[in-house]
């Protein structure tokens, strides 16, 4: 989330752009903090070449890791892991004239269930397809000559490819275009899962529901105003808002006042101000922080997080260094399972050190360039010497050896991960076992 005015852009395929703003997904997989002499708290040097059993403290059991399964290699990307027991891939055509892949759905076996045709290059994060769209409460959403429907776990098309966008389920409903989205004839719409639509709007935009609320846009000559609508289609918070995300652990980002001088804050769900409009940007909340920045652009994004009640949990002196895939978007760290990663100095010379909810380091890093946030238990982090990824717990101890090109989040106790190199990617499933 930034200050400053979005462009109007247009969604075909994967591209995850919804009527004339963007919808910004906070996550990151790198930033930046205070240049910091660190020393490693377990070099990585030596590479075993098979999984290591440890004890983490913090789930008093010992994690083992193994490989699942082995997938097919004529897959390019992959979504953002494993959602509802299934996963996104994504393989380009052979035809250097067709524009259009195909996304392909595996189960936690590596079998898949089924295959769709879909045209734009899916937004690519090293090998991670971030726009493939992903199954939510069992039905995942796909277009077909400029329409769209929703597909179920078994691969079967349940609602059919004729809405001009739709959106993923989230409480029971889906947001979906009911009309021609080029020629903007249609309205915005609320389905359920027999694509039956019972919210019709007069709104210029809707947005997924979150935690009961979902943001609308009503747009006039010269501005657009954000607010909420609960699942009945009442409004909520009257649209009053510059700019306004999703509900995340019961907060909302929204943005207050003019453009050239707006500011972002937190609200509740009565709309009452929890964290103050200061902010020149800010990341949803996550494990009970957000990241903020008094910062407008690149230059002066120094950022701290704030606690769920306004307070300053962590000074903002942390240094943000964008990713590079960042877009000029405010994408700092987010807090999960009780850390962050904090991925320090410049390209080429860079540490990464583990940061509790007080600020206090409790890992440290230099042999690894860049991290992953905990999940399961385990992070993702390359070797700044080999450029390999591997796994490390909550004590520093390496799990998975650093033998792979990419390596994923794990979720729902997987992880995809690639080795070989970039030409013919080898691709494989990570299961975590507890003893």
């Amino acid at each position: 989330m930034y200050k400053g005015k979005m462009k109007r852009l247009v969604s075909i395929g994967v591209t995850v752009v919804v009527g004339a703003t963007i919808v910004i997904n906070p996550l990151a997989y790198c930033s930046a903090a205070p240049d910091t002499k660190s020393t490693d708290a377990a070099p990585c040097a030596a590479v075993a070449s098979s999984p290591k059993q440890v004890k983490d403290a913090s789930r008093n059991t010992a994690i083992v890791v193994n490989v699942q399964t082995t997938l097919p290699t004529d897959y390019d990307l992959w979504g953002s892991g494993f959602r509802e027991g299934f996963a996104a891939v994504y393989s380009y055509s052979e035809d250097s004239n067709n524009y259009f892949g195909t996304i392909t759905y595996i189960d936690k076996n590596g079998h898949e269930i089924m295959s769709v045709e879909q045209a734009d290059e899916p937004g690519c994060i090293e090998c991670g397809g971030e726009g493939l769209p992903e199954f939510s409460e069992g039905l995942v959403r796909a277009s077909k000559d400029d329409k769209w429907g929703y597909y179920d776990t078994s691969g079967n098309l349940v609602i059919p490819h004729k809405f001009g966008y739709a959106g993923n389920f989230k409480d029971g409903l889906a947001p979906v275009y009911d009309g021609d989205w080029f020629s903007e004839t249609g309205k915005w719409c609320y389905i359920d899962k027999t694509g039956k639509i019972v919210i019709t709007t007069d709104y210029d935009w809707v947005g997924e529901f979150s935690e009961g609320l979902a943001v609308i846009s009503v747009r006039n000559a010269d501005s657009e105003k954000y607010g909420y609508i609960d699942v009945n289609g009442n409004v909520v918070i009257s649209p009053k808002y510059t700019y306004a995300e999703s509900f995340s652990e019961g907060l909302a980002a929204v943005l207050n006042g003019d453009w050239c001088t707006a500011s972002w804050g937190f609200i509740d769900k009565t709309d009452k101000v929890v964290v103050p409009f200061r902010y020149g940007a800010v990341n949803a909340f996550s494990d009970g922080l957000a990241a903020v920045t008094l910062g407008v652009d690149w230059d002066d994004w120094d950022f701290g997080y704030v606690d769920n009640k306004g307070n300053v949990a962590i000074p903002l002196t942390l240094d943000y260094a964008p990713n590079s895939f960042s877009d000029n978007l405010f994408e700092a760290p987010r807090f999960s399972e009780g850390l962050v990663a904090l991925v320090e100095g410049e390209w080429g010379n860079r540490s990464v050190r583990y940061v509790d909810k007080t600020g206090r380091t409790v890992l440290a890093f230099n042999s690894y360039d860049d991290a992953r946030e905990f999940s399961d238990g385990l992070s993702a982090v390359r070797n700044s010497a080999t450029g390999k990824w591997g796994y490390i717990d909550k004590a520093g101890n390496t799990i998975v050896s650093f033998r792979y090109l990419c390596a994923g989040e794990f979720s729902d106790g997987l992880a995809i991960v690639a080795s070989g190199d970039w030409d013919s990617l080898s691709w494989s499933v990570l299961a975590i076992s507890a003893d």
